[in-house]
């Protein structure tokens, strides 16, 4: 098995976030970054 640190552990998944993003605008990013917290939110006050 293979041990990676934790810096080359972050740089490996802001890589890989980045090839998944694609060519998204800041600004359509940001719609989904708002939908997941307006779902977040929902979710926080419903259990209780």
């Amino acid at each position: 098995m293979i041990l990676l640190s934790l810096s080359s552990l972050e740089t490996w998944l802001w890589d890989s976030a980045n090839i998944l993003r694609g060519s998204i605008d800041s600004s359509d990013f940001k719609n989904y970054i708002f939908g997941f917290l307006f779902l977040k939110i929902i979710q926080k006050h419903v259990a209780y």
